[in-house]
């Protein structure tokens, strides 16, 4: 289940939550953007800010042996966390784990638990699932591509990426983020206030299936 599907159904978590920790009071448009074309399979291209979630679907739906190869970047060390084989572990203002190798499905599930609060790039390959990813984080701030993601996924997997539409051949989802107040903490470090304040706002859901647009919209509280 992708992040906006989890707002709209009153399902926020600590994964939600952090997709909002950057956002100040605001019109943000084009977030969370991505499109998907039924075939034989599922072909999805989507921008940066999916990256986790297709990765996350992935890992609960894989089986089997699974090719990984990328990286994983957090804030902080995480070098003992890790029980599979790492190409190069650096250590700085942020620490990156490179990876490439092959781990089971359950270890899959395992990086998943462990580091969704962080930065998962990961290419993955294995048990009718694919998906590769942008090498680096963008730069805060900059327009996203709706390319950053590249995926094929079987195609029972579709409710968990357009869960709202029936019967597409493509279709093409991007969202706006309406904030209007940001409630911070008092007493803590602005780093801590960034992370635990709370946002108010709406989220507006645009749908365009063979040119037709459907709009939905949803009041959040995170």
């Amino acid at each position: 289940m992708i992040f906006i599907q989890k707002i709209f159904e009153d399902q926020i978590d600590d994964v939600v939550r952090r997709k909002f920790e950057r956002f100040s009071i605001g019109i943000f448009e084009k977030r969370a953007l991505i499109k998907v074309s039924k075939g034989k399979d599922l072909k999805i291209k989507a921008s940066y800010d999916l990256a986790d979630d297709l990765f996350g679907i992935i890992a609960n739906n894989i089986e089997g042996k699974v090719k990984v190869k990328g990286k994983i970047i957090s804030s902080r060390d995480f070098s003992g966390e890790i029980d599979f084989e790492v190409e190069k572990f650096t250590k700085g203002k942020k620490f990156t784990a490179e990876i490439d190798t092959e781990v089971s499905s359950l270890q899959l599930k395992e990086i998943y638990e462990k580091f969704k609060l962080n930065f998962i790039l990961l290419n993955v390959e294995g048990d009718g699932f694919s998906l590769k990813v942008g090498k680096s984080l963008p730069k805060p701030g900059s327009v996203l591509k709706d390319n950053f993601c590249k995926a094929v996924f079987p195609l029972e997997i579709v409710k968990e990426l357009v869960w709202d539409v029936d019967n597409f051949k493509k279709a093409v989802c991007e969202h706006k983020l309406i904030i209007d107040e940001v409630i911070a903490p008092e007493g803590v470090s602005s780093a801590e206030a960034r992370k635990l304040a709370k946002r108010k706002g709406k989220l507006v859901r645009k749908i365009d299936v063979g040119g037709k647009e459907i709009v939905k919209e949803k009041e959040f509280t995170i």
